[in-house]
């Protein structure tokens, strides 16, 4: 579960921040992979999974970060699945300039299924006034997320 403390508001972020997540989630592949595992890691609060792309002609590998050694050790080695967009500037681990990283999220992969589609409810503020977001925007098949 996310920690409030985890979380930042649009106006911590930089302008050049905001930016390349605008690009990156608009312009780049989205990676929608279910039941990985892997026990490579780079450091200890990442997930190397090498040889992760398929005929891509820039990367070979994908580096997943946590925010603790111990949140990357709750996945270590456990079928996963990957969910997100991924980047290659400023990206370091694997293969030199064959390594992609990915903002998104990895949930466990066994016993975490529903049989029906669950809808997730959205808060979202622009710039200081709540926006109304239809409630089917974000659902999901996954009993924890």
């Amino acid at each position: 579960m996310t920690k409030e403390g985890n979380l930042h508001k649009k106006s911590d972020l930089s302008g050049v921040t905001l930016n390349n997540l605008r690009q990156i989630y608009f312009y780049n592949e989205k990676i929608n992979s279910e039941n990985k595992s892997t026990e490579d890691q780079f450091l200890d609060y990442t997930l190397l999974f090498n040889d992760f792309f398929i005929d891509d002609p820039w990367y070979n590998d994908l580096l997943v970060q946590f925010i603790s050694k111990e949140d990357a050790s709750k996945y270590k080695g456990k079928k996963i699945d990957l969910y997100g967009s991924h980047y290659g500037y400023s990206c370091f681990g694997g293969k030199p300039h064959k390594t992609a990283c990915m903002y998104g999220g990895v949930t466990l992969h066994d016993n975490n299924k529903l049989d029906e589609e669950k809808k997730i409810p959205v808060n979202l503020w622009l710039d200081g006034k709540q926006t109304s977001v239809p409630l089917d925007t974000v659902r999901t098949y996954k009993k924890e997320v």
